[in-house]
């Protein structure tokens, strides 16, 4: 059992498989069917895995924020009261002041975060093309 899940994870990680298909598929002819089934459903899995992965950690990133923006807004909000008495037109002041610089510092962080996700999605997609172009010259040598 153990020698089975370490060639199935082989195949998953396209490591070294092409000389476990063709010791295969010299006893048993009809071994690509199967073979090549499971490395192309393992194959949309593991990117799918990637691809949530991804997606939450945004997401858990965008709560963060959400929470820290909010519990910051709460105490703007007590010591703006406590300062207006003082000098309203300072505060005031301040806060846009803030308020630019926090807008400028999310829009910066989320054009580096999608630029990130951009690349990580146009890496994955290489790798399937690559996959794929090797499927097809895998079919076509045992075609021939």
């Amino acid at each position: 059992m153990d020698i089975t899940s370490f060639t199935l994870f082989q195949f998953m990680t396209m490591d070294g498989w092409a000389d476990i298909a063709r010791f295969t598929m010299d006893i048993y002819w009809w071994a690509w069917i199967p073979l090549l089934s499971f490395i192309i459903i393992s194959g949309f899995i593991v990117v799918n895995l990637i691809i949530a992965v991804i997606c939450e950690s945004m997401v858990d990133d965008d709560d963060e924020e959400e929470s820290k923006g909010s519990k910051s807004q709460q105490s703007k909000r007590n010591s703006k009261e406590n300062e207006v008495e003082i000098n309203g037109k300072v505060v005031e002041f301040q806060k846009e002041i803030s308020q630019d610089d926090i807008a400028s510092q999310e829009s910066k962080l989320g054009d580096r975060k999608l630029q990130a996700l951009e690349n990580q999605v146009n890496s994955l997609m290489e790798q399937q093309n690559q996959t794929l172009q090797n499927l097809q010259s895998l079919l076509k040598r045992l075609r021939s």
